[in-house]
């Protein structure tokens, strides 16, 4: 990468790997394509953004950071948007790169449209994620872009919003990577926590990390933040009626398998009461993979080596199991003799009743205030019959 070409004029650049975040002006790329600027009379000033680089001249700036939530880069956003903004101003064409363009590239472009356009972190990583759809910055750069933006574009240490951060930093980070460690993969795409965090950031992240597509919540569950790519859906149980629990869980399957049906479908299961989420993913398993209530509860416990299924966790598993084997009794049932049919699903409907009224661990049910979802489902006591 010796000798940076010295285009001053406006120009238009085609370099593959390399994406415009201002046309002629302003370009992201990752080290490699960054490499092959030699071959390209379009760039005039670089900004690198990854450590073990050798700066090649004046027109070059390094910034030597890692790619960690726990790396500092707020202390040098001001300098890169200075550089930015001087090469720009006298007519130059400046590439922002990284190892991978995704993350620390990203998130220096977003501090430069934030402090010339005053717009917020989002705001700003939308605008490049049009050029760029794989930016990513993790969740502790995300969090000095607000910092940047209380401290009005001039970060001090004297600053009281850049004290606060200071003082959290280790800790809020902290906090974040055990949600993600405790965001556990049961099946392929298929996950499972009994927290989410407050932090709206840290939310929208452990989706990005986690891919998700879908996220389920069941009662004790909040959840005060819209994460704009994925599809929330909450079941809501009354807290007077402990069958409800196992008589949602055919939505619930039915809602997972929705979520999985696409290739990209990823879900999150989360209820504050970790069997509770269990029971959702125990019973979907029963379902799709035709397996035997001891077995779906091996898969989570294998998963999960510190949950221990309770004797009401099996018995609302089982009764679940058996609820859907009478369920297909009933369909198989129903052409030939309704009230056959009808009578099977009484029977199963009962059963379920009895065993959900020895649950001695009913959950803490309904929503606190302010809860915000996309799709919300009330199940009052199920009561099913076949119809002709």
């Amino acid at each position: 990468m010796s000798g940076l070409s010295y285009a001053t004029q406006a120009r238009s650049v085609a370099v593959p790997g390399v994406d415009a975040v201002l046309d002629g002006q302003l370009y992201i790329s990752s080290l490699s394509c960054a490499k092959t600027i030699d071959q390209h009379a379009s760039f005039s000033h670089l900004v690198s953004v990854c450590s073990d680089l050798p700066r090649r001249n004046e027109n070059h700036l390094i910034i030597p950071i890692q790619d960690t939530e726990y790396d500092d880069i707020l202390d040098h956003l001001n300098a890169a948007c200075d550089f930015i903004d001087r090469a720009l101003a006298s007519g130059g064409c400046v590439l922002v790169h990284c190892v991978m363009g995704v993350s620390r590239s990203a998130t220096v472009i977003a501090a430069y449209l934030m402090k010339q356009r005053k717009i917020t972190p989002s705001e700003a990583l939308a605008v490049i994620a049009k050029r760029r759809p794989q930016i990513f910055p993790n969740y502790g750069f995300v969090k000095q872009l607000h910092v940047f933006a209380a401290c009005n574009y001039a970060p001090a240490s004297t600053h009281p919003a850049y004290r606060s951060w200071k003082r959290r930093q280790k800790q809020d980070v902290t906090q974040f990577l055990n949600l993600c460690h405790d965001t556990v993969l049961i099946v392929p795409g298929l996950y499972l926590n009994s927290k989410l965090p407050d932090d709206a950031d840290q939310l929208r992240c452990l989706a990005r990390y986690t891919g998700l597509s879908h996220l389920l919540t069941l009662s004790p569950a909040e959840i005060d933040s819209d994460i704009p790519t994925v599809d929330l859906h909450h079941v809501a149980i009354p807290s007077n009626d402990r069958s409800a629990l196992v008589f949602s869980l055919s939505a619930t399957c039915d809602y997972i398998q929705n979520a999985l049906s696409s290739m990209t479908g990823r879900i999150l299961v989360h209820s504050q009461t970790e069997s509770i989420a269990a029971l959702a993913v125990c019973a979907f398993l029963t379902r799709s993979r035709n397996l035997s209530a001891q077995a779906a509860t091996q898969i989570v416990t294998d998963a999960l080596p510190l949950f221990e299924a309770s004797s009401n966790f099996t018995s609302a598993l089982q009764a679940f199991v058996s609820y859907e084997h009478a369920k297909l009794k009933a369909v198989a049932a129903a052409v030939p003799v309704l009230g056959t049919a009808n009578a099977v699903m009484s029977a199963a409907t009962a059963t379920v009743t009895t065993v959900a009224s020895t649950l001695t661990s009913a959950p803490t049910m309904g929503l606190a205030t302010g809860h915000r979802v996309r799709h919300s489902v009330e199940l009052a006591p199920v009561r099913m019959a076949v119809q002709s």
